[in-house]
């Protein structure tokens, strides 16, 4: 996909924004990001879970259930075969052998609606408060770069080619979400949000397919691209021109479910901004 592609996706997808709207919201978000893929077992892991900056923009009728929304967020996702360490994982050894970890910052633009489950107003300390309990759904584009670390260094993982394929480092995302919104003053509101960010991707951790023939990592990627490709024993064999070809990484040997798409979990507390007054509605 072109540069030029991306814009021309960026607009089309600002198309259901256009329109007449009384009512406008500037949010600020923090939260915790964790990512689902090849190189995480199962649940929430507090080693891989990091912090989520977000901005958004509404505008909404004030007889409406709907809002509509354009959204810019900033995380990171990490990721790392140890984490499959304990005994409660048949793939342990191997991927102890393995060793593959990544980290990714990732940026995501997009828009999308929000329709409210309930609402209402509740009383405390002799003010009226209006809450509302959603649900969303957005599209938009996600853009990433894997990479990791050893000795020292940076590698980007897509560049050297550690699957001798190429692949774009922006994808198609489609978050739901679930989130509880209370109202403070006609201007202000906070609230906390559950998301769930499915991509077209498979390849945020750049584990996906098979293991690639060794002469070819090595004329795509160098040295670097064999060795990051199956990371066994880096620590006893430091030796970048070396590289291992056991049962579990000869090629085209299984290295990651392509069937399987990445995906990331969000959940954020945030605060809202702007002139609308949703007591008047009732």
């Amino acid at each position: 996909m072109h540069l030029k592609s991306i814009f021309n996706t960026l607009l089309v997808l600002m198309i259901p924004l256009v329109g007449l709207c009384q009512y406008h919201e500037y949010g600020f978000g923090y939260g915790a990001a964790n990512y689902k893929g090849d190189l995480v077992f199962s649940g929430v892991l507090i080693q891989e879970t990091h912090s989520l900056f977000e901005g958004n923009y509404k505008k909404f009728n004030p007889d409406s259930r709907f809002r509509k929304k354009a959204f810019l967020r900033y995380y990171t996702v990490s990721g790392a075969d140890s984490n499959y360490a304990g005994g409660y994982s048949r793939d342990y050894l191997t991927r102890e052998k393995r060793n593959l970890s990544f980290f990714s910052n990732c940026i995501d633009a997009g828009v999308g609606f929000e329709f409210n489950l309930i609402e209402g107003k509740f009383r405390f300390l002799d003010n009226n408060y209006y809450h509302r309990f959603y649900g969303g759904f957005s599209t938009g584009l996600m853009y990433f770069e894997p990479q990791t670390t050893f000795q020292g260094k940076r590698y980007k993982l897509r560049q050297i080619q550690t699957e001798s394929e190429d692949y774009l480092p922006v994808t198609l995302i489609f978050p739901f979400a679930l989130g509880w919104e209370t109202e403070v003053s006609k201007n202000l509101s906070y609230g906390i949000e559950l998301s769930y960010q499915f991509t077209l991707t498979d390849r945020l951790d750049d584990v996906s397919g098979f293991y690639a023939d060794m002469n070819d990592l090595r004329r795509r990627g160098g040295a670097e691209a064999v060795f990051l490709s199956y990371r066994m024993h880096e620590s006893s064999y430091p030796d970048l021109s070396t590289g291992f070809i056991t049962k579990n990484n000869r090629p085209n040997s299984r290295r990651g479910d392509p069937n399987d798409r990445d995906g990331v979990l969000m959940l954020k507390l945030y605060v809202q901004f702007g002139g609308w007054d949703p007591l008047k509605r009732y």
